[in-house]
Order: C-alpha cells, then structure tokens, then sequence
C-alpha cells in the first residue's frame, strides 16, 4: 500500500473517533495505532512535535481535578479542557478508551448506570500513587536522610511523608483510589470472574512499591536477603497504617505512634527468617480485619462496589 493512501485510512479512522485534528495527526493516531512503521512514515514527514507523550501530558493535567471529580472519566476531561494545547484535540471518551486500553469496563453508579471502560481511571489513579512515591523520595532527599546514618527513623520520615500525601485527598477519593489500582485490567489467569475490591494481592503490590521507594530514597539499594526481608517487613507496616487511616478517623498523633511502635516491632523481628513470616502473620490478619470493615464507614460505599465486564 503507498504510503499517501495509508495516511489518508488512517486520518478517516480518526476522524470516526472524533479525535482527529489536522495539526496534531501524529499525537493521538501514535497511541491508537501503535504501527512502528507509521510513526516512522509521519516522523519523516515533519509531523513528530516535540511534546511530551500524550497520556502522560493528559494525566498530568487532570491531577489537580480530583478533588473535584474523583477518579473518573470526567476527572480527565476537565484536565483537557484546562490545558489549551489538548483542547484543540477535541478528545472525547472514545479517544481516551483507545490512549488508555483495557478489557474492563465498570460503574461506580449505585442506581446500575452505563458501563464505561475502566482503563483511563485506572491510569489515572497510578499515576496519582506514583506522585505519592515521587513526593515520599522528595521528601527524605531534601531532608538528607539516609538509611545507613538515620536507620528506621528514615523510613518513619518517609511513610509518614506517603501518608500526608494521601490526605490531600478525601477518603472516598483514596479509597476510590485503591480499589481501581487493584483492579486488574484483565482477569487474572483469563478467568472472567467478578471481583470485589479491594483485593489483597495487587494492593500487596502497592505496598512493596511505596516500601522499594523509600528504601530508594534513603539510598539503600542493597539486593540481599536481608534487604528483601526488609522490604516485606516495611511493606507490612505502611499496608497496616494506610488501611488503618483509611478504615476511621484516627488522630494523626495516634497514627504516628502506631507507625512508630510497628516500626520498632519490625525491626526485632530482623533477627531470623520465622520472625519476619510471624510478623507479616500478625500484619496480614490485621490487614483483613480492617478490610473487612473499610466501606461500612462511608456513607458513599455503594458508589465503590465496582460491577466488572470483561470483553
């Protein structure tokens, strides 16, 4: 096929998701048909621009919108409307369904509203735990923290930094938060199963990801056993505390000293491999029974109980 009839097929699919714009071909039509030799085609031709991938230009503008939106499709599409340069794309959900794929579509509609497809929230909602990451690293770097000179006080500084990053926003919209991260975007193992958020196995994901960061951040990047243990150890911890902020409203000073004081318990349980099973024992029991009671708490838990369809 020559190139000029392709360009021309590819511009009249774009124009069917109403998201084409003859300035910016090469911004949306890159992420929707990924064609290695297409980009290469509109490359050559003068139409590659410069900017900042498009997904992550579009999530980083909607970040200041949860407050007000939450995690959701309208979320993303007031960030578009704020940034002059992707309103001229004129995106609409479809166009976002293609920049941000997944095989689940959900409601968060208590009266069984339309079913959208859940893979712009979803990304939406890493995006805003990655900034969390980012703020706790920022955080202890500043502060010249290190873990070889400041040892579990680091990491205190650190968790404690992640949890004040939570609470810029509501606890529904971290919740809300939660419960998209451990959604998967395809059903784990091509079974096609409804599941219940949150779910403990991808949320046990997050967790070692905020501990991997920290211990980044105070520059202890050790590949040993016992940086291993640690790192489940740590992960325990800060799943135990957020679960805990999340499931009532606790003070922030008795917050700390529960930080504080399984911080400490962590650490004695350093001394042999059993310890740290007994320990993360202890913790996951916990994390199930506050689980188990995280949505009776908000008077908004029927807009949490996601329906998934997997297509």
């Amino acid at each position: 096929m020559r190139p000029g009839i392709l360009s021309r097929a590819l511009k009249r699919r774009m124009m069917f998701l109403g998201s084409y714009h003859p300035q910016h071909p090469n911004e949306i039509i890159s992420h929707i048909f990924p064609c290695k030799f297409y980009r290469i085609l509109h490359c050559k031709r003068g139409y590659c621009l410069g900017s900042p991938r498009l997904p992550d230009r579009i999530l980083n503008a909607s970040l200041s919108h949860i407050g007000s939106h939450g995690f959701s499709n309208a979320c993303i599409m007031a960030g578009i409307d704020s940034d002059p340069y992707l309103r001229k794309l004129n995106l609409n959900e479809i166009a976002l369904s293609g920049l941000f794929p997944s095989s689940t579509r959900s409601t968060n509609s208590s009266d069984g509203g339309s079913l959208e497809n859940i893979g712009p929230c979803k990304s939406l909602a890493d995006r805003w735990l990655e900034e969390g990451n980012r703020f706790m690293i920022k955080t202890v770097k500043e502060e010249c923290l290190t873990f070889e000179a400041n040892g579990i006080y680091g990491v205190e500084r650190a968790f404690t930094a992640r949890l004040d990053y939570n609470q810029t926003i509501s606890k529904d919209h971290l919740l809300q938060a939660l419960a998209l991260a451990v959604t998967p975007s395809k059903p784990f193992f091509g079974i096609y199963l409804p599941l219940e958020p949150p779910h403990l196995l991808p949320y046990g994901s997050h967790a070692l990801q905020v501990s991997t960061n920290a211990l980044a951040g105070l520059k202890d990047f050790s590949s040993s056993r016992t940086w291993m243990l640690r790192r489940v150890r740590l992960a325990a911890v800060y799943s135990a505390v957020e679960l805990t902020s999340i499931g009532a409203d606790y003070p922030r000073a008795k917050l700390s000293n529960q930080l504080h004081d399984l911080l400490n318990i962590s650490e004695k349980a350093a001394a042999s491999t059993s310890k740290t099973v007994e320990f993360g024992s202890y913790v996951y029991r916990s994390m199930r029974t506050i689980t188990q009671n995280m949505l009776p708490w908000s008077s908004q838990r029927d807009s949490f109980k996601l329906k998934w369809v997997y297509y």
